[in-house]
């Protein structure tokens, strides 16, 4: 079943209260807090959990799609776990009060399920039947795609079709017209036969010449079907049956023409037979018969126009045989025509575009090109027009965000540090909208560096940040962007690397240093004394690392994460004393753990703990002690949790927020059943 690609972005709905027909008594309401109208989920259920206002009489029962709600308080919040189909699912919110009386449509919430791809690696294209061909080399899976509306399916992976699994696949071959898909496996050393309609994969062992250590790319021959094979070890011919191969253009090689040095690419003309290779600095033809090669377009000898710097990708247009290149480093599409040589830049790349593989789609007129940062299709149409996206797990708006290394609630905003664009963030959880408030681009000062922790000020309309790199902590102005140093670390009796940071009642800031411990911060002098650190004040010592803290303000003290290579827990620092004593330790021998996440709910006394190695999370009762798991890393519960560098608590939605390096995304993590839903990206 072709699954629809996400396209746009609703708005949870809210009903505002009506008036019943002859009184002047509200009818029932319904708001749905988890998940976002318009969330993107691979899973096969998801838990909708919401508010509810009665009418004139007591409400007797929520559903969510027609499954009934759980509650603890006579339906003020409630939950429902509810089965999703494939593909959009609107879910209904219903109440039905004590009268027997039912109100439908009160909310509803859409959900979208459907498979989630992590980087397309490669691409191939079928012209004759419309579809393309994405590998994702990260979670090693197969899917196709409409060229025309980028509808999506999963063809194979490690959950789907018989026969042996992927090891490190790296590039395909499709055969047109055909249910075939050929994928190259670099770890296993062989070629997957892999029939689409049912996603089995038969292993053709690779053998004959050597091949060498990685198959950058696999192209079919339309008419013999013949299959080209080109690795660090040169250029290849491969039976697809017999899986016997042939060096016809071994790298290295100076003695059938042109030096042939790092072929990266190859395309086939499906007119003329012949056969053209890439390497980053030229394009040459290769007679497979003899290995013979001439040069097509070699600068400075060879064609005229832009030199090239770097080519990644290589294709060709069927109908007119001009070729395509993308260069990396010039950051641009060429044409290039294979009489003359002459390259023609036919467009640039827009800023923030990191290229994996092209293909030219001639139905369209278009290149298809991988995009390793939106982790998206994008179509760029040969007559300049485009961008757009044909496939993507986008949601929201705004400027896409790299790495979320820190996350902070204020005013129902939700803040993020983005550690790859230097800047910071807001989130709208609500619909994944997302704008830059300060970063290169917005706000003066001095630009971040290495940008870590995250405090807000939101009272006096400021953001604290400190930048571990050059070792300050900078104030930002949230109305403007603007950036102001109050701070630089290396002062007697200060810090040296902050981290993480935390702003206290009376405006000061209480500093981490992440391998020295805790400090005080006077924002407006810049002034700062030791809070806690190792061989100073009462208590057990830290330990290696300090990774995230947070303020326990209604026991008077801060709580710190605090690790090592095996041992990992959680530290209590009095906020009037320094003394430091273990509230949680968490053994963690055969998982060494690294940068763990901390959230806190103090109306609960409660705080969550994110483990990032074992990928787990878990509860902890700060007057008791003790840890219960919330979520692990499994498939049931939808999308993997795979860093956990952040963790902050949405507790008006019952949901922790976490971002997800393996996906590019802000995931909500539901407190009642674990379930992850992507709600930025």
């Amino acid at each position: 079943m072709m699954i629809p690609t996400y396209r746009s972005l609703l708005s949870a709905l809210v009903l505002t209260p009506l008036v019943a027909c002859g009184g002047g008594n509200p009818l029932p309401t319904a708001q749905v807090g988890v998940p976002a109208s318009g969330t993107v989920t691979d899973a096969s259920s998801i838990t909708v959990s919401g508010k509810t206002a009665p009418g004139p009489a007591a409400i007797a029962m929520v559903r969510v799609e027609g499954v009934d709600a759980t509650t603890t308080d006579d339906y003020t919040t409630w939950s429902a776990e509810v089965p999703l189909n494939e593909g959009r699912n609107s879910l209904d919110i219903e109440i039905e009060d004590v009268n027997g009386e039912v109100f439908d449509d009160t909310a509803e919430v859409v959900v979208r399920r459907r498979p989630l791809f992590i980087i397309m690696s490669d691409l191939d294209i079928d012209a004759t039947m419309k579809l393309g061909w994405a590998l994702d080399g990260y979670d090693y899976a197969l899917y196709s795609f409409d060229v025309t509306d980028g509808e999506v399916d999963l063809i194979t992976s490690d959950d789907r079709g018989t026969g042996p699994l992927f090891g490190q696949p790296t590039t395909i071959a499709a055969v047109a017209g055909s249910a075939t898909v050929y994928v190259a496996d670099t770890q296993l050393d062989v070629i997957f036969e892999v029939e689409t309609l049912t996603g089995d994969r038969t292993p053709i062992p690779v053998t004959g010449d050597p091949i060498g250590n990685f198959m950058f790319d696999l192209e079919i021959d339309p008419v013999s079907g013949v299959l080209y094979l080109v690795t660090g070890n040169g250029v290849f011919t491969v039976d697809p049956v017999s899986g016997v191969a042939k060096n016809i253009a071994p790298d290295g090689d100076a003695t059938n023409g042109p030096l042939l040095e790092n072929p990266r690419d190859v395309a086939i003309d499906p007119t003329t037979g012949a056969v053209y290779v890439a390497t980053p600095l030229d394009i040459q033809q290769v007679d497979p018969s003899s290995g013979k090669r001439k040069a097509v377009s070699m600068p400075p000898a060879v064609g005229k126009g832009q030199a090239f710097l770097q080519i990644i990708s290589l294709d060709i247009d069927p109908n007119t045989g001009t070729l395509y290149v993308i260069d990396n480093l010039l950051d641009a599409m060429l044409a290039v025509d294979p009489d003359s040589g002459d390259r023609t830049v036919i467009r640039l790349l827009e800023q923030g575009i990191e290229p994996a593989d092209f293909v030219l789609d001639p139905a369209n007129e278009a290149l298809l090109v991988s995009d390793n940062e939106s982790r998206s299709i994008l179509s760029y149409g040969l007559d300049g027009s485009g961008p757009r996206m044909l496939v993507t797990n986008n949601v929201g708006r705004g400027p896409a965000h790299g790495e979320l290394r820190e996350l902070a609630f204020g005013a129902s905003r939700c803040f993020a540090i983005d550690t790859r664009r230097s800047a910071l963030m807001e989130i709208d959880t609500r619909n994944g909208n997302r704008a830059e408030l300060s970063g290169d681009l917005v706000g003066g000062g001095d630009i971040f560096s290495s940008v870590e922790g995250l405090a807000l000020d939101i009272e006096n309309g400021r953001a604290y940040v400190s930048e571990t790199s050059n070792g300050v902590i900078t104030a930002v102005d949230l109305a403007t962007g603007d950036r102001t140093t109050v701070a630089e670390g290396g002062q007697v009796d200060g810090f040296e690397d902050p981290e993480d940071i935390a702003l206290l009642p009376d405006g000061r800031l209480v500093v981490m240093d992440g391998t020295r411990g805790l400090y005080l911060l006077d924002p407006s002098t810049g002034v700062q004394r030791v809070l806690s650190i190792t061989g100073d004040g009462q208590g057990v010592d830290f330990r290696e690392n300090l990774g995230r803290m947070r303020l326990d303000l209604e026991n008077d003290r801060v709580l710190v994460c605090d690790y090592s290579s095996t041992l990992s827990g959680v530290k209590a620092v009095g906020l009037s004393s320094g003394t430091r004593t273990p509230l949680f330790a968490f053994a963690g021998e055969n998982y060494p753990v690294d940068a763990p996440g901390l959230a806190l709910d103090e109306a609960r006394g409660l705080a969550y703990f994110g483990v990032r190695q074992m990928r787990q999370i878990y509860v902890i009762d700060l007057e008791q002690g003790g840890a219960t798991l919330v979520a692990a890393h499994n498939r049931e519960q939808g999308l993997e949790l795979d860093s956990l560098l952040c963790l902050e608590l949405d507790a008006e939605n019952g949901q922790l927020l976490t971002y997800s390096r393996r996906h590019g995304a802000l995931l909500g993590v539901s407190l009642e059943s674990g379930d992850r839903v992507i709600l930025s990206k």
